[in-house]
């Protein structure tokens, strides 16, 4: 009796064992794949400087885009340019035309597009450019993702 329960106890010792050393690696395996999947769903934010021309050298702004799962945003802002109040200015991003805006009295002009509220937005990638142009294609101010 006594060999046979302790042949019994080394079995259940050996089970133990095995179980112990197979749950981490099934919780690494799993813990893997939801990385994976959380990579594919990864929330991007960007935000970078756009830089006057040499046409308009006082011209500045920004341009944000924001991306998760199937909706885009983005944003595009240009201030110190009061010698075009009153006049429409033309965003671009990625080499599309984003939409148009006219310049405030205070020298400012934005946009904001989002595909949430069926607006068109371009996919944007490391390296892509934006600009804000006159209506006759000037550049006013640009800056790249």
């Amino acid at each position: 009796m006594n060999t046979r329960i302790a042949l019994t106890s080394r079995i259940a010792a050996a089970g133990i064992a095995a179980a112990m050393i197979a749950a981490p690696a099934t919780a690494l395996a799993s813990h893997d794949s939801q990385a994976q999947s959380g990579a594919a769903t990864a929330t991007i934010d960007w935000q970078v400087p756009l830089k006057g021309s040499s046409a308009y050298p006082t011209a500045t702004g920004s341009a944000r885009y924001q991306a998760k799962s199937n909706e885009r945003e983005l944003q595009i802002e240009v201030q110190r340019i009061r010698p075009l109040a009153g006049r429409t200015v033309v965003f671009y991003a990625r080499g599309t035309k984003v939409g148009t805006s006219k310049v405030s009295a205070t020298g400012a002009a934005h946009i904001v597009r989002n595909t949430e509220l069926g607006q068109s937005v371009p996919t944007i990638v490391h390296g892509s450019g934006v600009s804000v142009r006159t209506t006759a294609g000037m550049v006013i101010a640009s800056g790249r993702f």
